[in-house]
């Protein structure tokens, strides 16, 4: 029998049928797709995790060798932050492996997220097991301008801050102060908090400092909260602190 292409019952049942064929082959290559995606991604983050925290390379580390110092010297724990109800999941680093008996904390992950000047920023700012200082800064995702303000991801930008206070700061003061005048006095609050605005990029700049210092406000109030001790010292077991063992598999979450 002869079919008539030109009838329009044919017509729309040849296109539904070619939308169908063509949408499940997409899927498929999403699905087949999907589990080389995630696991790039909890590689970049694994990467960048042992970059903050100083636990090695990752640049001359095998991806093997990379899972397995974060599965053996860090975990995660939610927080609460008591005033805005916020839980934040925050990644705890030791200064040796999980299996000792006891480990001093060497730093928290503090995870931080805004709105930048073109689309969601997110990342970690990680802090010394005393809440005092910063140990690094590193940025998973955005789609700020190349050149401009995607240098949030330049190496030398970041190490700027290294070694800035994050203690809590006077009333009404900031953790961090990005851009503006340099501060040329003991007695000014932006004094060890202080980094340079990236040139050209001033929303940029503006938008990290404001959800930065939102997030670490956040983590302060949730981390004395929780009885976190400001010396990185863990409390005995029984009370609110990171634990000195391993997590087991409902805390893991890597």
């Amino acid at each position: 029998m002869k079919i008539n292409t030109k009838n329009p019952l044919y017509v729309v049942v040849f296109s539904v049928a070619c939308s169908i064929v063509f949408t499940a082959g997409i899927m498929l290559i999403q699905v087949a797709a999907q589990g080389a995606i995630d696991r790039n991604q909890k590689l970049l983050e694994q990467k960048a995790l042992l970059e903050l925290f100083k636990l090695g390379d990752p640049r001359a580390m095998p991806a093997r060798e990379i899972a397995r110092t974060v599965e053996t010297r860090t975990r995660r724990m939610e927080l609460t932050d008591p005033q805005t109800g916020r839980t934040m999941r925050v990644v705890v680093a030791y200064e040796g492996e999980l299996s000792r008996s006891f480990v001093r904390v060497r730093g928290y992950a503090v995870p931080i997220e805004g709105m930048g000047f073109w689309d969601v920023i997110r990342g970690y700012i990680a802090v010394a097991g005393d809440l005092t200082r910063v140990l690094g800064v590193t940025f998973l995702r955005h789609a700020e301008t190349p050149g401009l303000g995607g240098e949030i991801m330049n190496p030398q930008w970041r190490r700027k801050w290294e070694g800035l206070r994050v203690s809590p700061p006077a009333q009404g003061g900031r953790f961090v102060y990005i851009g503006g005048s340099a501060p040329d006095s003991s007695q000014d609050p932006r004094q060890g908090r202080f980094v340079e605005a990236i040139t050209g990029a001033t929303g940029t700049s503006t938008a990290v400092a404001k959800f930065v210092n939102e997030d670490l406000a956040a983590f302060q109030r949730a981390a004395r909260a929780a009885g976190l001790i400001p010396d990185g010292v863990e409390k005995p077991s029984g009370q609110s602190a990171p634990p000195q063992t391993p997590p087991g598999p409902e805390s893991e979450g890597r």
